[in-house]
């Protein structure tokens, strides 16, 4: 359901109980919107500007960035009282950010002045990037120990957090997909292919590469519709996604010589 013109569904709650939607229209700010809203039907909250992320593991804070302003940093945005908070301010520009397991780490997709996109580590109150990829490989979403990150190139393969020891490749996903969930036993991912009228959401066994469909996911109605995002609790049992028409007219004319 959207709030303004232009809605997009980033993150689920692990309840399944919220969900972060980023907002874009004729009322919103100049840097978007960052809402959340109830699973239950309940109104709608604008917590703050910008895109959001994900939320935090406590629940307590968004992470987000102001997707207009080049190069783009990270805050926190709270999700109760308090003020939102810069954690990033250097030259690297970020694209995608989800917050490590434990709560006081976080990685991102970025890219310095001069180099190709790479994956990051970065402590919240340290302020410091640690590179964990090599250049021209992005990816944002941790495994469930929060041990490696998924990283997409022309291959999948998990990228150690601590930066020691070789990426290990991932059987089963395939470069063009995106991760919707982990589970919380790290033992599957829920994958799929965006940008259709539907997606086939697979499970894939990462130890062995397995794929079984899970769900399929789209609207009744599939006329110029096109899938842009979706998220998935752990558990799979809950989910969000955004999708948005582009319909035409066709008209036929008739009597032209």
């Amino acid at each position: 359901m959207t709030i303004q013109n232009w809605s997009d569904a980033s993150a689920i709650s692990p309840d399944g109980r919220q969900v972060l939607l980023n907002e874009e229209g004729a009322n919103s700010g100049p840097d978007y919107d960052v809402y959340v809203r109830a699973s239950d039907g309940a109104a709608p909250e604008r917590i703050g500007d910008g895109v959001g992320y994900d939320f935090s593991p406590d629940m307590k804070w968004v992470l987000s960035s102001l997707i207009l302003r080049i190069p783009r940093q990270l805050f926190l945005i709270p999700l109760g009282p308090g003020e939102t908070k810069q954690i990033t301010q250097d030259s690297i520009d970020r694209t995608y950010a989800r917050f490590l397991p434990d709560g006081k780490n976080v990685v991102f997709s970025g890219t310095e002045p001069g180099h190709k996109s790479r994956i990051y580590v970065q402590a919240i109150d340290s302020g410091t990037a640690r590179p964990i990829s090599p250049e021209g490989v992005s990816g944002f979403v941790p495994t469930a120990d929060g041990k490696f990150v998924f990283g997409f190139s022309d291959s999948v393969a998990l990228y150690p957090v601590d930066g020691q020891g070789a990426p290990r490749l991932v059987p089963g996903i395939h470069p063009d997909e995106a991760i919707f969930s982990v589970s919380r036993d790290g033992r599957s991912a829920l994958v799929g292919v965006l940008g259709s009228y539907s997606a086939d959401v697979m499970r894939v066994d990462l130890a062995t590469g397995r794929r079984e469909l899970f769900k399929k996911i789209g609207p009744s109605d599939p006329a110029g519709v096109a899938l842009a995002d979706a998220a998935f609790t752990p558990d799979g049992k809950s989910y969000a996604y955004s999708c948005f028409n582009a319909l035409s007219q066709l008209y036929l004319v008739e009597g032209l010589h």
